[in-house]
């Protein structure tokens, strides 16, 4: 969890007045020693001395601004399976009695908007491509001190951004080619994908037979993007940070999914298999721990 930054607060400096008795005497004594010199040193003499007293003017006049208070808004991703915390290869049970794991999971985040208490919305231009047992908590920058109802983000990306060539950016953006695992189904026209899961699961018709046979399920195509809305109310001020901590829960993503019959998708070549899984994505998203 972050730290709460401190908030600190310097009282700013008046400006100081000089005694004029001492003004006085510098003067004098500038005079005296101006008026013995000729007249090329008088002028060089004259130039240093408004320098020096220019500068020593900027110091006296500096007034200290104080430190700005700071506050953030931080989005964690966790994923479950039936309210587990997610285990790789740990085999699960579905409630239809089907037996699987999980070897991979991945999704984009796009479209995130804070919901204020009178309904308008705060807008974020981010995307996040979170994975599992990996850093899953992002800051979301430039939040806004107010009231709050709720959160809304898409699963995926817009239909611009899903054009675009993953080599147009840099490593680091979550939108580039991805060393370890393709989020991109590798032509433009198809775009991102923008959900990833597969595993493996049990296909004997006993259902006692080994976790052995792949699933592969994944999701894109701009008719597939799906919105999640969590309610939460919460208030950002300054001086406060705030976590929201968002539950995937991949049991709820299978939900109705025979993995005896129905275990491979990349979208486009089984359509109907796929809009099956995108119709479960909003409901597998909800509101795990705030604090």
């Amino acid at each position: 969890m972050p730290n709460v930054l401190p908030f600190h607060y310097s009282k700013p400096k008046l400006f100081r007045h000089k005694n004029l008795a001492d003004s006085q005497i510098v003067i004098e004594v500038f005079f005296a020693f101006f008026v013995s010199m000729n007249f090329t040193k008088q002028r060089l003499f004259f130039f240093v001395f408004l320098t020096a007293m220019f500068i020593q003017g900027c110091r006296e006049i500096l007034v200290e601004i104080p430190e700005q208070p700071e506050h953030h808004l931080f989005l964690e991703f966790v994923h479950h399976v039936g309210g587990e915390p997610l285990v790789y290869f740990k085999p699960y049970s579905q409630p239809a009695g089907s037996h699987f794991n999980v070897t991979l999971s991945r999704f984009y985040v796009s479209n995130i908007r804070l919901i204020k208490s009178d309904s308008s919305e705060v807008a974020f231009n981010e995307y996040l491509l979170v994975k599992p047992f990996e850093s899953s908590e992002y800051l979301i920058d430039n939040t806004i001190i107010g009231s709050y109802s709720g959160i809304h983000f898409d699963i995926g990306v817009d239909a611009a951004t899903n054009l675009s060539n993953p080599s147009s950016f840099p490593p680091e953006n979550p939108l580039a080619n991805q060393s370890d695992v393709s989020m991109h189904f590798g032509l433009s026209s198809a775009g991102y994908i923008f959900l990833k899961l597969e595993g493996q699961s049990d296909t004997s018709v006993a259902g006692t037979g080994a976790i052995n046979f792949p699933f592969e399920f994944h999701i894109g195509s701009n008719n597939l993007l799906r919105p999640v809305k969590i309610s939460r109310n919460f208030e950002i001020k300054p001086n406060t940070d705030v976590t929201i901590v968002i539950a995937y829960d991949i049991m709820k993503m299978l939900d109705g999914v025979n993995l005896k019959l129905e275990n491979n998708t990349r979208t486009f070549d089984n359509p109907l298999l796929a809009q099956k899984i995108a119709s479960t994505i909003s409901k597998s998203f909800s509101l795990a721990v705030s604090e």
